[in-house]
């Protein structure tokens, strides 16, 4: 067999990050398929590790704008695909502009299937942008004959908005390098109000983010006499969130000299940020998954997380849960959290435990087993 992948939407981020560490660990032999073919952008596919198994196809149309994409993916692929001989094609970027097939899609967006989250967002393009993506998003998943969620709770909140949805399914989460993981539980120190302590939240700056929500409670902990530290880790992407953030800080005078937004870090180098923290913060209300939360967890750092979305059903027990939307309670809980060694020390234990469930090695090979299923070929292994 032949699997295709219509790498034309996947830009960067996530995406790229998910498409590369599939294709590193994936042993597509085992499964049927001599051969994987891939279109892309030119940054998308430099991203990519050379395979004897690999064909790695740029096409110049998809370093364009969204029209040439578009355009490419609903007239040009299905000539592509044709060609290559390929029994089965995977969109991981969620959107399919071509009749229905043998394909395979994948949810990694939510927010455009959570109403409330969307209402975050000022009326204009950005919430009508978001409203188009749902809708184009539901025909792709009603155009495959296979969905890949990455969550039991993404899958609920998306297929409540498709009564008909019988296409099959599968959850099949992301997973973790190696480099993420300490070798060891962090050693938990007593602390007292005139301990510093590095907090961390490695996210960017986004509506349903809620970093305004944590400089306010950290302040609140500095009143008390909490010689706490704020590190926020993203680059600023929606205006109105960097609005809310600069309002935050501009109630106290004071703020810059412990809160610190810092946009340049390479993904790369993003394991020595959770590091070098005390404690990681979480604080997203809308998560398909929720990547970070599993980083931050392999870093064996003592983390308080929203109680919100997916989140609960990724960090399970090994993580202290708060209210995203709440001020009192985030600055409570942390606090909480700051007085209880003994938590925090089994909250650094647990989380490696956790974390160390999420492996790419396993995320390719229950993809590679889903493609085959869906190809309908009697392979055996």
């Amino acid at each position: 067999m032949i699997l295709g992948i219509d790498a034309s939407n996947i830009r960067g981020g996530g995406g790229i990050t998910h498409l590369s560490a599939l294709l590193r660990n994936a042993q597509p032999e085992r499964f049927g398929f001599e051969r994987v073919i891939i279109w892309g952008g030119r940054n998308t596919l430099e991203s990519l590790d050379g395979k004897p198994w690999l064909k790695i196809v740029h096409e110049p149309w998809l370093d364009k704008n969204i029209l040439y994409r578009s355009f490419w993916q609903k007239f040009i692929l299905p000539r592509r695909i044709r060609n290559s001989g390929a029994s089965v094609v995977f969109f991981p970027g969620g959107l399919i502009r071509i009749a229905k097939g043998p394909w395979i899609t994948m949810s990694q967006n939510l927010l455009p299937f959570e109403p409330g989250e969307i209402k975050r967002y000022p009326m204009g393009l950005g919430r009508l942008r978001l409203m188009l993506l749902r809708g184009q998003q539901l025909a792709a998943f009603r155009k495959s004959r296979g969905t890949i969620f990455l969550s039991n709770y993404a899958r609920d909140v998306v297929t409540a908005l498709m009564p008909d949805f019988r296409i099959r399914s599968k959850i099949i989460p992301h997973g973790l390098e190696r480099r993420f993981f300490a070798s060891a539980a962090r050693p938990q120190r007593d602390y007292n109000r005139t301990t510093a302590i590095k907090l961390c939240y490695v996210s960017f700056i986004g509506e349903y983010k809620h970093q305004w929500n944590l400089i306010r409670a950290v302040r609140q902990l500095r009143l008390k006499g909490w010689a706490l530290e704020l590190d926020l880790v993203g680059n600023p992407v929606d205006p109105g969130a960097i609005a809310k953030v600069r309002q935050a800080m501009s109630e106290d005078p004071g703020a810059t000299d412990y809160v610190r937004i810092i946009s340049d870090v390479r993904h790369r180098d993003i394991h020595e940020v959770y590091q070098s923290a005390d404690v990681f913060v979480f604080l997203s209300s809308c998560e398909t998954f929720g990547q970070i939360l599993i980083e931050g967890m392999a870093a064996g750092v003592p983390v308080l997380c929203s109680r919100l979305s997916s989140l609960p059903e990724i960090g399970q027990s090994a993580v202290a849960y708060t209210d995203p939307l709440s001020v009192g309670a985030i600055a409570s809980d942390l606090e909480k959290l700051l007085l209880d060694k003994d938590l925090r020390v089994e909250l650094s234990k647990a989380a490696i435990a956790r974390a160390a469930e999420f492996s790419w090695e396993t995320t390719a090979n229950l993809t590679f087993e889903f493609f085959q299923s869906i190809s309908g070929d009697e392979y055996e292994r």
